[in-house]
């Protein structure tokens, strides 16, 4: 695509945005180095300086410029509401410049309205947008590592994959967004003092990127209306951050009219006349002092009281428009504890489908951070300072009111102790005092610098740990390391649940979900719902042999994990959102419930990625090594790391040569229907229908790449190939060993692994340019101790993840870019 390289940017800013952009702004896409730091006021368009001046980076500026700018911009936000909101506005920015690719369907009236988005990653010079939000994906935007894309999620799910623990997808495929999101990446994270646990992680993960180095570079930047420099002295991030590192209003902002009015527009600020716990009372006071044709948002600290102050005012307002006949305001509610599908709607009932915008919101911590709407009435119950100097944001945002109110609420009980859950006691009591020293003033967003804010922590990333996380096998248990402690604080943990109807009789017809389907909801409720149930079963996903199985009452459930329940029980409403009480019949949103899993991460022991039309092993590698060296191209590997296009090649080469073993070959019918051209045993695709389940004399849980790796090995190629053949499904990588119930040779001398036997024997194979006769497989690089250690194949990952010219972060990307090439040749993209 040609760009226009003599464009200002003022204008560019102004095309995508329609309205000029700020000075700071425009310091930002201009600046020689990227910032890494960014204290701007809430309200001042954050969120378009970092999507706008990144494209601007990464197509206009100069060439070092342009090279120096990764072509992944991840925004990690802090909460889920506003994923959509922020994707959103990202799409319809890069399509007012021509630059988004995918297909995009708008409201006929309201042009700023999406209707639909599909993505399209195979247009060069354009730009995608990607929303990571859990469930299963028509298109995987992974399989693109060369794409230009914008990715959005929350602090979990992004977190959790850059940790290669991915919250929401198959554990098959943590290692492909560990590799990326680790390489050729700008992570941005928002609102950096709502994170907790989540901010340590993203600076941990920071000097653990720059210590263990990467291929393509990845940088961060983090965002904050309230920014605080010790928040960055951490156990392995100790830099020194100069005042001039942070980009921050300068002389000409503050002096700019738009600014001055937003970041001093007051709000008189009054104690409420109850506290939280007296919710009929507090709700008659809400309605008394909402002024009619304005927006009046209630913020409180627990989805549960939302829920019931929600009730209360409904009852009010019904009970006022039927026996006084006059019009009452829209009510909503909105908390985290809703399916994304029924989130939106609430969303866009509140952004735009509100004509006279006369109404109540009742919501939560969700409305912090991100969602641009602004209030003429405010009331929020007390919390922390830095949540507090967000809540404030919301009201009179844009210095639209002449007068605007915000009235604070006491979490207290009757007996007058302090309600403090979510957040801690001592941070209720020192907000408190704050709010007493306004209480009755006026009050603006120029009044917050030099609040000292404290970010609470559950746990430091430490570099022992993410070297454990590079290794995805489960333990002796069949559980995996728990990083919910890195990504979120202990109280806010949580498990994602949805509904099918489980009446059918075959239950592993099942699909995994979509996203849309998937509600959050506290860890410690569905834990109570685990033990307590009599009658109503819960299930998870058996990743080795696929479908579903029943959750055992004291099974434990950690944060991130899915979780399918019967619709009939209840548990939601599309209202209320996730409720425990609630019996009715929950709607099923699914769009494909049960038309069988296709993908190839499904289970351990699937062959779905080999389901296509007929192709030789020859045939097959010759399209995967070229496809690597295509995406290569494009990505431009730098000089200094040549080496590694080399043993990307290599394991390309090398990746499916196992499939010539008998089991493999075993598994396919070549009764009728094999081209001629096909050598005996030779097949590396078969259609569907010429596979058997269970071949005579079949091993089960067999996996070609380990055959692949152990005759690579035989042949002297270099332990990085040996690797990415391997892992190239990612179900084998850095250890192996045998299976629960496979298959067990008679002789207890011959070691055995996942269906490979010691002593196979492989006739004959047919690459490009190597031809391979006579293979006997040895599996001693199962082995451990120290008279086997030259042989371990643990041992030897061991050596490479700790070696810093190679390290977890540049193995784990060219893992990556060989399954993009693999799953992309077979299906033909």
């Amino acid at each position: 695509m040609d760009y226009n390289l003599n464009e200002e940017y003022e204008s560019f800013f102004q095309r995508a945005t329609g309205n000029q952009p700020y000075p700071y702004q425009s310091n930002f896409a201009k600046s020689k180095n990227l910032y890494q730091w960014i204290n701007v006021p809430t309200g001042l368009g954050k969120t378009a300086n970092i999507v706008i001046g990144w494209v601007w980076r990464r197509f206009y500026q100069e060439e070092n410029s342009r090279n120096a700018t990764p072509r992944r911009l991840v925004y990690a936000l802090p909460m889920r509401v506003i994923v959509e909101q922020t994707r959103d506005s990202a799409i319809l920015w890069l399509n007012n410049l021509g630059l988004l690719s995918g297909e995009l369907e708008l409201d006929k009236i309201n042009h700023s309205k999406i209707i639909k988005y599909t993505p399209d990653f195979t247009k060069k010079g354009k730009i995608s947008v990607v929303t990571l939000m859990g469930g299963e994906e028509t298109i995987p935007w992974d399989i693109f590592p060369e794409s230009n894309m914008i990715i959005v999620g929350t602090q979990d799910m992004l977190l959790s994959r850059a940790l290669n623990r991915g919250y929401g997808i198959s554990r098959y495929r943590w290692p492909i967004q560990f590799g990326l999101l680790n390489n050729d990446t700008l992570w941005v994270l928002d609102e950096i003092q709502l994170m907790g646990s989540g901010l340590t992680t993203s600076i941990q993960l920071d000097s653990h990127r720059n210590y263990f180095g990467m291929i393509k570079e990845a940088h961060s930047i983090w965002m904050s209306a309230t920014l605080n420099k010790q928040w960055f002295y951490t156990v392995d991030f100790k830099g020194n951050i100069s005042d001039e590192e942070i980009l921050t209003l300068s002389k000409d902002d503050k002096e700019n009219i738009k600014i001055n009015k937003i970041i001093n527009s007051t709000k008189m600020v009054t104690a409420s006349k109850n506290n939280a716990l007296e919710s009929y009372e507090l709700a008659i006071e809400i309605i008394e002092n909402h002024k009619t044709d304005s927006r009046t948002i209630v913020i409180v600290n627990t989805v549960e009281r939302a829920k019931t102050l929600f009730q209360n005012i409904q009852k009010l307002l019904s009970k006022r428009r039927n026996t006084e006949h006059i019009r009452v305001p829209d009510i909503l509610l909105l908390h985290s504890q809703f399916r994304p599908v029924d989130k939106e709607k609430i969303i866009q009932k509140i952004v735009n489908d509100i004509e006279s915008n006369d109404s109540i919101i009742i919501t939560t911590q969700v409305i912090e951070a991100g969602v641009d709407i602004s209030c003429r009435t405010l009331f929020t119950e007390i919390a922390p300072l830095q949540s507090l100097v967000q809540r404030f944001g919301r009201c009179n945002r844009s210095g639209e009111y002449d007068q605007s109110d915000i009235f604070w609420v006491d979490p207290v009980d009757k007996k007058g102790r302090t309600m403090s859950a979510p957040y801690e006691t001592i941070e209720i009591e020192k907000s408190r005092k704050f709010l007493k020293e306004i209480d009755g003033k006026q009050f603006s967003l120029s009044g917050i610098n030099g609040f000292d804010f404290e970010i609470r922590n559950d746990g430091s990333l430490r570099r022992k740990d993410i070297l454990e996380l590079f290794d995805t096998s489960p333990d002796l248990t069949d559980y995996d390391i728990d990083i919910s402690r890195f990504v979120r604080n202990s109280d806010e943990r949580h498990v994602s649940v949805f509904w099918r109807d489980l009446d059918r009789e075959n239950l592993k017809k099942e699909n995994l979900p979509e996203r849309d389907e998937l509600c959050p909801v506290p860890l410690n409720e569905l834990n109570e719902l685990l033990k307590n149930s009599k009658d109503e079963r819960l299930y998870k996903w058996d990743w080795i042999n696929g479908g579903w199985n029943m959750l055992m009452k004291g099974e434990r459930l950690y944060h991130g994990q899915i979780v399918m329940l019967d619709s009939k029980k209840g548990h939601y409403s599309e209202v209320m959102g996730w409720s425990l009480k609630d019996k009715n019949e929950v709607p099923i949103v699914a769009k494909n419930q049960s038309s069988g899993n296709t993908r190839e991460t499904c289970s351990f022991n699937d062959d779905n990625p080999s389901q296509f039309p007929w192709k030789s092993i020859y045939e097959h590698t010759e399209e995967v090594v070229n496809k690597c060296r295509d995406i290569v191209k494009v990505i431009g590997i730098p000089q200094n790391s040549k080496k590694f296009e080399d043993a990307l090649l290599k394991g390309a080469l090398w990746h499916d040569v196992g499939k010539a073993h008998p089991a493999f070959q075993s598994k396919i019918n070549k009764l009728e229907g094999v081209p001629k051209e096909i050598e005996e045993n030779q097949i590396a695709k078969a259609p569907y229908d010429k596979w058997i389940n269970h071949p005579e004399g079949g091993r089960k849980y067999f996996r070609h790449e380990l055959a692949s790796a152990l005759i690579a090995i035989q042949n002297g190629v270099d332990p990085i190939a040996i690797f990415l053949a391997l892992s190239h499904h990612g179900k084998i990588r850095t250890s192996i060993r045998s299976m629960p119930g496979e298959k067990i040779p008679t002789d207890e001398k011959i070691r055995f692994a996942k269906g490979v036997w010691d002593g196979d024997k492989i006739k004959k194979v047919n690459l490009p340019n190597v031809t391979i006769n006579n293979v006997i497989l040895d599996l001693d690089l199962m082995e451990l101790g120290s008279e086997s250690m030259k042989k371990s194949w643990v041992q030897t990952v061991l050596n490479m993840v700790k070696d810093k010219e190679i390290g977890i972060f540049r193995l784990a990307y060219l893992e990556s870019l060989l399954r993009a090439a693999d799953q992309r040749a077979s299906g033909g993209l």
